[in-house]
């Protein structure tokens, strides 16, 4: 058995609220059509999603020197069978 775990895509910047909120609704408008597409720069990658995903949301907190600090984490999983 061979066990893949490629990293496609990611992201991480500093957005304002609003900013954060357009690019929510963009991932919930591919969600609903069924074909997600993330765009970082130059790159761009689009999968296609079953009917049913597995959703996880969890908030975590940490003690630091500047504060409490919070981590909201939102994951989405779903399989395309076996390869």
């Amino acid at each position: 058995m061979c066990i893949m775990n490629d990293q496609v895509f990611e992201q991480e910047e500093t957005l304002k609220k609003a900013e954060v909120v357009g690019r929510l609704r963009k991932l919930a408008d591919g969600i609903e059509t069924g074909t997600l597409t993330l765009e970082n720069g130059g790159k761009k990658v689009s999968v296609n999603l079953p009917e049913s995903l597995e959703y996880e949301l969890e908030l975590d907190e940490e003690r630091e020197d500047v504060g409490m600090v919070r981590t909201l984490s939102l994951e989405i999983e779903w399989s395309e069978g076996k390869l």
